[in-house]
C-alpha cells in the first residue's frame, strides 16, 4: 500500500504522516499497522469534514476507492473507521491543529501591521445531538421543555490576524460555574507567548485580564465597557483622542480572582477614542505603547475578521451543528474541524505567497471548494503529476479573491420562504403514538 498519499491529499502535504507519527511518539500512543492508523484516520477525517455529505459511509467509501485503484480490497463497512477515531487521541489532534497554526502565523509574519503575532477573540455557540451523554456534559437550555432542544455549546474562539487560522479554541455548557467566555477566554492565556497581542470587544475588556496578560508579556487592545471617566489620573497625552492614563483597581472581584492583593492597585492604560455621532465615543483600553491612534482604531476595526471566520467553521465546514453522540467524541470532532480549517489556510497562505498578495485576500469558501474538487485526483497521481495538480490547485485558490466593498451595509434576512413545516413541540415518542392514532400533533 502507497504510504506516500494514504487518500488523504492534499492535506497529507501540509498535515504530514510523520509529523502524526511523531507525536504519537512524543505522547505515548502505541497503535498497531493497519489500514486505518493514526494518521489514515485523521486524513479520512478530514476529508470527511470538507464533504458535504459529513457521513461516515461517504468517508470510508472513499478509503475504499483509493484501495481499489490500487488492486486491493477493502471492506465499506463504517465499523472499522469508527473505532479508529474512538481511539485517536485527544491530545494528538489539539497538538496537530496548535503547531500548524504558530508555524503559519510564524511563516506569514510580515504581513502582520505590528510585525508582531495578532489574536482575535470572541465566542459564539454550537448544536449537538440529543443522546444522554452529550445532554450530562452539555445540558440543554433551562427554558427548553423536557425531551425538547438539543445539547448546545459555548465556545470561544482565538484566530490570527494575518491568517485567519484558529490558534485556540475552549468549549464549556451554556450555563454553570466556570462556564463563561471571559473563563474561557482565561484558560486559553497557557497559548500565548511573549510578544502577542490580543484583540476583544468589550466582553473580554477588564482589569483583571489586562494584567495577567502584561505579566506574561502578551499586549491587548480592548473595547471599554464603560465611557471615558473625567476624573482618572492623566499621565501623558499622546495625540488628539489619544491619553495614557492610570487606572485604579474595581473594587469587586470576578469569582475567580482569590486575592485582590495579588493585582496592582494602579496600573497605567491607553485609552484612544473615536467620535461616532453626536455625543456618541468608541473608547479602546490598551496596554500598547506602539503605533498612533488611527493605528490602535484600525487594528480594532480588523476585529470583525473573526467573525467571518467563525462564519467559515460554522457554515462552510458544518461545526455549527456537531454529530457525534458522545461529549469526548464531540470535543474530538471539534478539533478535527480545527485541524482542517487551519491545514486549508496553510494552503491558502502557499498559494498568496504564489499569487504575491495576502493570505486574507483570498476567498476561504474558494480554496475549500477547490481543495475538495482535487483532492481525488491528487490520491491517485503519481508523484510528479501529484506536484503538477499541487502547483495548479494553489494557482486556482488564488484566482478566488475577496472582493474589497467597504462601507457594505446588509439586513440579516433571507427572502426565500422556507416551506411551511410543523416544529416539534412534545416529545418524539408522544408524536409517533398520535401518528398511530390517525392524529398530527397539535400546532
Amino acid at each position: 500500500m502507497p504510504s506516500r498519499n494514504r487518500y488523504g491529499a492534499p492535506f497529507s502535504s501540509v498535515v504530514r504522516s510523520g509529523d502524526i507519527l511523531d507525536l504519537c511518539s512524543e505522547l505515548g500512543i502505541s497503535y498497531r499497522s493497519r489500514i486505518f492508523d493514526p494518521a489514515s484516520t485523521i486524513y479520512t477525517w478530514m476529508n470527511r469534514t470538507v464533504s458535504q455529505d459529513h457521513s461516515c459511509r461517504q468517508a470510508v467509501s472513499r478509503v475504499s476507492a483509493y484501495h481499489a485503484a490500487q488492486g486491493q480490497s477493502v471492506s465499506v463497512s463504517t465499523g472499522a473507521y469508527t473505532q479508529a477515531r474512538q481511539r485517536l487521541s485527544t491530545d494528538l489532534i489539539v497538538g496537530l491543529a496548535k503547531k500548524l497554526a504558530r508555524e503559519l502565523e510564524d511563516e506569514c509574519i510580515g504581513h502582520s501591521p505590528l510585525n508582531r503575532p495578532i489574536f482575535f477573540v470572541d465566542g459564539s455557540g454550537l448544536s449537538a445531538p440529543d443522546t444522554e451523554s452529550n445532554q450530562e456534559a452539555f445540558p440543554r437550555m433551562k427554558w427548553t421543555k423536557p425531551d425538547l432542544g438539543f445539547p448546545t455549546l459555548r465556545v470561544v474562539f482565538m484566530t490570527s490576524l494575518t491568517t485567519g487560522a484558529v490558534i485556540d479554541l475552549r468549549m464549556a455548557p451554556q450555563y454553570g460555574k466556570g462556564t463563561g467566555e471571559n473563563t474561557l477566554f482565561l484558560n486559553m492565556f497557557d497559548t500565548l507567548r511573549l510578544g502577542d497581542v490580543v484583540v476583544g470587544d468589550r466582553a473580554y475588556e477588564s482589569y483583571w485580564h489586562r494584567h495577567l496578560l502584561r505579566e506574561l508579556g502578551v499586549d491587548s487592545v480592548f473595547r471599554a465597557k464603560t465611557r471615558l471617566d473625567p476624573h482618572c489620573p492623566r499621565l501623558e497625552t499622546l495625540g488628539r483622542g489619544d491619553w495614557l492614563v492610570e487606572q485604579t483597581r474595581p473594587r469587586n472581584k470576578p469569582l475567580w480572582v482569590n486575592k485582590l492583593s495579588d493585582f496592582p492597585p494602579r496600573a497605567s492604560v491607553r485609552i484612544a477614542s473615536l467620535r461616532l455621532g453626536v455625543g456618541k465615543y468608541l473608547y479602546l483600553r490598551s496596554t500598547l505603547r506602539e503605533g498612533t491612534r488611527g493605528d490602535l482604531l484600525s487594528l480594532y476595526e480588523r476585529r470583525w475578521d473573526i467573525e467571518t471566520d467563525i462564519l467559515a467553521l460554522k457554515v462552510s465546514l458544518g461545526m455549527e451543528i456537531l454529530r457525534c453522540k458522545t461529549a469526548e467524541m464531540l470535543e474530538k470532532e471539534a478539533w478535527v474541524s480545527i485541524l482542517t480549517y487551519n491545514a486549508i489556510r496553510v494552503l491558502m497562505a502557499r498559494a498568496a505567497a504564489r499569487a504575491g498578495v495576502q493570505p486574507r485576500e483570498l476567498s476561504y469558501k474558494g480554496a475549500m471548494q477547490t481543495i475538495t474538487a482535487y483532492g481525488p485526483r491528487m490520491d491517485l497521481a503519481g508523484e510528479r503529476d501529484a506536484e503538477k495538480l499541487m502547483n495548479h490547485m494553489l494557482d486556482a485558490i488564488a484566482c478566488h479573491k475577496v472582493r474589497n466593498r467597504p462601507g457594505r451595509a446588509e439586513p440579516r434576512l433571507t427572502k426565500r420562504r422556507r416551506k411551511e413545516i410543523q416544529l416539534l413541540m412534545v416529545p418524539r415518542s408522544v408524536a409517533r403514538s398520535r401518528l398511530r392514532n390517525g392524529r398530527y400533533q397539535d400546532k
